[in-house]
């Protein structure tokens, strides 16, 4: 029963959620905010978005001390961005981890440290911008203590890591199970092998920019594909709350979730419900459409992703 009650209560979330979003919802009045779109708003976000892409492969290239091909980086993240779309608790990362392993004969636990700091950068670069965000649009000071909490608890474990690199040893020598004792270690190994090698603040600066694109992907698609009339700031605002919610593991790829946060920040806007949803899941489905492009290119084409699952 404890096993089974989890996913019960995520049942009842999800559609908890998927009943607010379409509840007293018109499928012609959908279609008709969908004909009222620019289409060259909609090209020019997608443009947006693939840039996005970029970084973001630059940044697991980086990650991987530039051992492995840029073009592999490119195709693991399009790889994992698109699995993250349709599997809950980002678990298509193990797509990444499998997949430069398979081309680039790279260790796997140093493909997974360099995941961890992928996410580590991520959180801290969320937290500074969910700081701004939190005093525009929600003027409540808990979300900026969160906030700074959060990057001052990084700032601390990445000091701890780099000056008590004995005092972990010892620590891990006390754990009685042989085989747990070794992979710990092995994780610690390379986990310092990451902060001795790579800068911090460039890792944290191209994560910072990863999520300023975001930003900029949704401000380009609601002020010139959507046109909606709502300041640049407020985008700012609501992009970083459903971006926060989202990172939540309820749904997969977020659906549902960033539909809700757009509803309730843009429906007492005079914002139709109709109009937010076409808008929100055609913005989801341009995140990860470079990336199914790129897949595509590279199964048919390249062959480069066939090669790779048949060896």
């Amino acid at each position: 029963m404890k096993k089974i009650l989890p996913f019960i209560l995520k049942a009842i979330v999800f559609i908890a959620i998927f009943y607010y979003i379409f509840h007293d919802v018109k499928l012609d009045k959908i279609l008709y905010s969908i004909k009222q779109y620019n289409f060259y708003g909609i090209c020019i976000t997608f443009l947006v978005v693939f840039i996005g892409d970029i970084f973001v492969a630059y940044r697991l290239y980086y990650l991987c001390h530039k051992k492995c091909n840029y073009k592999t980086a490119l195709e693991a993240s399009m790889l994992s961005l698109v699995a993250n779309s349709f599997i809950p608790a980002k678990m298509g990362e193990i797509s990444k981890i499998f997949y430069i392993y398979k081309k680039e004969n790279i260790k796997k636990r140093r493909i997974f440290s360099a995941i961890i700091f992928e996410r580590f950068s991520d959180i801290v670069s969320l937290s500074l911008l969910l700081i701004v965000s939190s005093y525009i649009f929600i003027s409540n000071d808990s979300y900026y203590i969160i906030a700074v909490l959060i990057i001052f608890i990084g700032a601390v474990s990445i000091v701890l890591l780099k000056n008590h690199y004995l005092l972990l040893k010892k620590i891990v020598k006390k754990i009685k199970f042989r085989k747990v004792k070794i992979y710990v270690y092995l994780f610690i190994k390379e986990i310092y092998f990451h902060l001795s090698d790579i800068h911090i603040f460039k890792l944290l600066f191209i994560s910072f920019i990863i999520w300023c694109i975001y930003v900029l992907t949704n401000v380009v698609f609601f002020k010139y594909g959507v046109l909606i009339d709502i300041s640049f700031m407020k985008i700012f605002a609501i992009s970083m709350i459903a971006f926060a919610v989202t990172a939540l593991p309820i749904t997969p790829g977020g659906i549902g979730t960033f539909q809700a946060v757009f509803i309730l920040a843009l429906t007492p806007k005079g914002i139709s419900k109709e109009n937010i949803i076409a808008a929100t899941f055609i913005l989801q489905f341009l995140y990860i459409l470079p990336s199914i492009l790129y897949l595509l290119y590279m199964l048919y084409i390249d062959k480069g992703l066939k090669n790779v699952f048949t060896k």
